[in-house]
């Protein structure tokens, strides 16, 4: 491709061809070629590792008129995140039950039903530039509260 370079105001270099121009904007690729392997700034977001409930568990249905099931939903901070997304799933069918923004430092309550297993996972999530890392997934389950009765919880979540 042959064409004439011209530098325009605000960074940006114009590679004009006859039947169209291509605009290079250098503030963004200076920017992507700075942040690899520069100290201090975040080119990719990890993700967080799970807490609880651990993978595996089988969790107790608390007493009728007992709201708090006794677990939270937690995950370790991960640097640069500028918010989390816990997603949990019905294990049987893989229906998405519950997907719930979390703010570090803060938390939230997701609800869940007794007598079913669940499947879990965390993303961190960077405004800028913006990506998401996902967790691995974890299962637990909730015992069947006493024949005869649905029982829902209120359950906490938030990053330790």
């Amino acid at each position: 491709m042959t064409g004439v370079f011209s530098k325009r105001g605000g960074g940006a270099v114009v590679l004009t061809n006859r039947s169209r121009s291509i605009v290079l904007v250098l503030s963004v690729v200076l920017l992507v070629a700075g942040c690899q392997g520069t100290p201090g700034l975040i080119s990719r977001i990890e993700p967080p590792e799970l807490v609880s409930p651990p993978d595996g568990a089988v969790l107790d249905c608390p007493p009728q008129g007992q709201q708090e099931p006794g677990f939270v939903f937690a995950w370790t901070q991960v640097r640069g995140a500028s918010h989390y997304v816990l997603e949990v799933y019905r294990a049987a069918d893989g229906f998405l039950v519950a997907s719930k923004k979390v703010d570090p430092g803060e938390g939230g309550v997701v609800t869940l039903f007794c007598g079913l297993e669940y499947l879990w996972r965390v993303a961190a999530v960077a405004d800028y530039p913006t990506s998401a890392a996902w967790s691995v997934v974890w299962r637990f389950s909730i015992t069947a509260p006493p024949a005869g009765a649905t029982r829902s919880l209120q359950v906490p979540a938030r990053p330790r």
